[in-house]
């Protein structure tokens, strides 16, 4: 899209022309646009757009890794319950009794 007309913030000058003498010389200038989608919303309005996106992308991302994190752990529940009549009685608890200590502290983190 191109600008319609051109501002320069240091003497607040408007004009159709770039190249506007009434310009500051080696001012800089700032072009205007047609009304667009944020023209008409307050500071405030459009900050709280950019916020409720934040948010939700933060929350999508924290999901995901929390998922991540369930995953891992339900995968490491999944060799618990495989592996527990493999291994020998330890500490005199047997390995059916420590892998379902085990298998509770995971599940409860789940």
């Amino acid at each position: 899209m191109k600008p319609t007309a051109w501002y320069d913030p240091s003497n607040g000058v408007v004009s159709t022309n770039r190249d506007c003498p009434a310009f500051t010389p080696l001012g800089q200038v700032w072009p205007l646009f047609p009304k667009g989608e944020w023209v008409g919303l307050t500071d405030d309005e459009v900050n709280e757009i950019y916020t409720s996106v934040e948010i939700e992308v933060t929350e999508l991302i924290m999901e995901s890794y929390d998922r991540g994190v369930k995953d891992g752990l339900e995968t490491s529940l999944q060799l618990i319950k495989i592996l527990r009549p493999a291994i020998n009685p330890l500490g005199g608890k047997t390995t059916h009794e420590w892998f379902d200590i085990l298998v509770k502290n995971i599940e409860e983190k789940i």
